[in-house]
C-alpha cells in the first residue's frame, strides 16, 4: 500500500515527500465512508476464511453470530466517524501539503499531540491486524493513517488563527 501510494504521488526522493498534496474535504468524507464500508465484506471474508481453515471447532457456535454483530457496529460507527471528520475539517484549508510543519503556537502543538496520539493508536492497531491476518482491515487501516495525516495537515493550515478542536474558554 505504501509503495502504491509513493508510485501514485510520483515520489522518488525524500525531498519529494514535502511536495505531496492532500485531498480536498469532499474527497475526505466520501472516501473515508466508502473505505469504512469495505469492512462489511471484510467481515464476511475474515470469518469465512477462518472457518475454511478450520480455526473454529465443528461443535462451536455459528460464525453468523460475530458476523451479524459486527456489521451493525460498523454501521453505527459511521456516525462518530463523520462527526470526527466534520469537527476536524471545520475551518481547515484542504488541499495542503501533507507533511507540513506547524508554526510555533501553543494550540497547534496540542493539536499535533492529539493527531500524534491518534496515529500511534492507529499504528498499534495496524500491527495487531497484521499479526491477526485480517486481510481487509489492513488496507483500511493504512488508508485511515493517510486520512489522519490529511486532517493534521488541514488543521495546521487553518483559515483562522483560532483552534478548531478546542472548546471556547479552554
Amino acid at each position: 500500500m505504501m509503495l502504491l501510494f509513493l508510485f501514485l504521488t510520483k515520489t522518488k526522493t525524500f525531498s519529494d515527500l514535502r511536495k505531496i498534496r492532500t485531498i480536498n474535504i469532499t474527497t475526505v468524507f466520501i472516501s473515508a465512508n466508502m473505505v469504512w464500508l469495505l469492512l462489511i465484506p471484510g467481515t464476511y471474508w475474515y470469518y469465512m476464511f477462518r472457518g475454511a481453515r478450520g480455526d473454529y471447532p465443528p461443535f462451536a457456535d455459528s460464525i453468523g453470530i460475530p458476523i451479524m454483530t459486527q456489521i451493525p457496529v460498523y454501521l453505527i460507527l459511521l456516525i462518530p466517524l463523520n462527526l470526527f471528520l466534520f469537527l476536524t475539517t471545520v475551518k481547515t484549508t484542504l488541499p495542503s501539503q501533507l507533511f507540513s510543519k506547524p508554526e510555533v503556537r501553543n494550540w497547534q502543538q496540542a493539536l499535533g499531540d492529539f493527531f500524534g496520539c491518534s496515529l500511534l493508536v492507529n499504528i498499534l492497531l495496524f500491527i495487531s491486524l497484521v499479526i491477526d491476518g485480517d486481510h481487509f482491515s489492513i488496507p483500511v487501516n493504512l488508508f485511515f493513517t493517510y486520512i489522519l495525516l490529511t486532517l493534521r495537515a488541514g488543521q495546521i493550515k487553518t483559515k483562522a488563527d483560532v483552534p478548531t478542536l478546542a472548546y471556547p474558554g479552554i
